[in-house]
Order: C-alpha cells, then structure tokens, then sequence
C-alpha cells in the first residue's frame, strides 16, 4: 500500500517486517515473498546495489521452492532495476526470460506486467508499432486482474504511444479515460500525470491549457500534502512497527544462521556428559 502512495521508506519497513516473520514461517513459498518488492522500493529511493542484491537473493529463493510465478517476478524485479539504471538490453533480457516463465505459470497478473515491461522496452528501441501490441495487451490484462494502480498505468502508456504515433484522438481517449479513473479513486500523482499529458497533447491542437494547468497544480498539492501529513492509520501502524514481537520469532538472517550454528556443538556437548556419566556408573 505504501509503495503504491510512493511513500517508498515506509515501505521499506513494512517489507522488511514481513521478511522478520518469513525467517520462522513454515511456510516455504511465502518465506521471503517481500523481498522482490522491497528490492523495487530500494531503486525507487536509489539505493541499487541494494535492490539488486535483493532481487538475485529473490530469484535464488524462487528457483529452489521451483515457483514458475516467482521466478518470473524475479525476472521481471531485476528487469526493472536495470531499467531504472538504464541498462536496457540487460533489461531486455530480464524481461524476455519473465515473460517465459510467466506463460508456464498462467499468472494473468505476471503477464500483464510482462507485457507492459516489454512494450516500454521496444518504445525506447523505436518499435512502435510493437510497443502498441504489448501496452494494448497489458491494459487487457490489467483489468481483468483489476489492480486499479496498473491499470492508470496502462492507460497512460496507451495513451503516450498514441500521442507518439500522432494518433491524438486516440491519445486523448486514453488520457481522460485514465483521469477520470484517478479522480474517482483519489489518485493525486496519478491525476497530474494525466494532467501533463492532456496539457502536452492540447498545446498541440493549440487548445488553452490554463484549466488544466490549475486541476493539475490542484493535484499536485493535494499528493504533496497526502504524502508529508501522517494520517490516523499511519500512527496506528507505527505503533505496531514498535510493539513487542513474538519471544519465538527470529528477528534477522544472522540469529538464525547463530542459532543453527549452535545445534551441533550443543548437541555434542550433551552426547559427551551422558557418555561420561554412562562411563562412570560403569567404573562404580
């Protein structure tokens, strides 16, 4: 939810939360489930060494519990780091390989965002017209899955590439069909990226802007405060971050790598006192 709000360190925490509870989950598949989404909230703040660290140590995890779905959010998570850094044909290729292993898990979602991680792909390679084929496909799948957050995004994509390929009504049908969604879901960031959009595309037709420039200031200042002010919720869950946790609950990689180290030599320990005990009643 916070990663969604841009609000990327509160995520963080959160994420690294579920990774302290996954440490002493039984439950191999979801164990570290959080780790690709917090690898993402790392390259948004910047931090890439960390991120990709993360999203190699995620698809390590998903090889071995042999998950076709995490494997292609694996796939698809260091894709999008290389994106952020630029490294687009090693994104590529992160990409292609998602888009593989998406097809074998049947994971609508997975799809989706393969098909919108390509199409922005082939855009910066100048393949337009396939770009098209994937962003078309992507908002499909998008609302089938009904992620409100990737389906603005698909529209916006949508309606980017038609401005590109200078088809504006089509452009313009995308654009305030994606505002309209953001308005009715609060949606401030998203709502002045549609705004910008629709400036850029009127500036074209030679259209005044100045409404729109206003709605879109309007959203902006409404994200900023969104953002800067905690609500009730946000208190509550910081609260929560604090309380006492669980006396059983292994708290990082490296106290259970501790306590397993222990076993052995404790175990050893015992053998040898019973042994000797054993080997004195013996002697008496």
């Amino acid at each position: 939810g916070y990663q969604y709000m841009g609000k990327y360190e509160k995520a963080i925490s959160w994420y690294r939360e579920s990774l302290l509870y996954g440490y002493s989950s039984s439950d191999e598949k979801t164990r570290f489930i959080s780790k690709a989404n917090l690898a993402v909230a790392y390259a948004e703040i910047g931090e890439f060494k960390m991120a990709e660290e993360l999203a190699v140590e995620y698809r390590e995890w998903a090889y071995e519990i042999k998950s076709k779905t995490a494997i292609a959010n694996a796939y698809a998570t260091i894709g999008k780091i290389c994106l952020k850094e630029e490294y687009n044909e090693a994104a590529m290729g992160n990409f292609e390989l998602s888009m593989t292993f998406a097809k074998k898990s049947s994971s609508i979602s997975q799809m989706a965002h393969g098909n919108t991680n390509i199409g922005i792909l082939k855009f910066l390679k100048g393949q337009r017209e396939s770009s098209l084929t994937h962003f078309k496909k992507a908002l499909y799948l998008h609302k089938k899955v009904k992620t409100l957050n990737s389906i603005l995004e698909a529209y916006f994509n949508l309606g980017g590439l038609y401005f590109e390929l200078e088809d504006l009504d089509l452009a313009e049908k995308n654009y305030l069909q994606g505002l309209d969604l953001a308005i009715n879901s609060n949606k401030y960031n998203f709502q002045a990226d549609f705004y910008n959009a629709l400036i850029e595309l009127y500036r074209s037709k030679k259209i005044d802007t100045d409404s729109l420039k206003k709605a879109r200031d309007i959203a902006v200042k409404k994200h900023q405060d969104f953002i800067a002010k905690p609500t009730e919720i946000d208190l509550l869950l910081d609260a929560d971050l604090r309380k006492e946790r669980p006396a059983g609950l292994i708290l990082t990689n490296r106290t259970k790598q501790f306590y397993e180290s222990l076993v052995v030599p404790v175990f050893l320990f015992f053998l040898v006192v019973i042994l000797g005990q054993l080997w004195m009643k013996r002697l008496i």
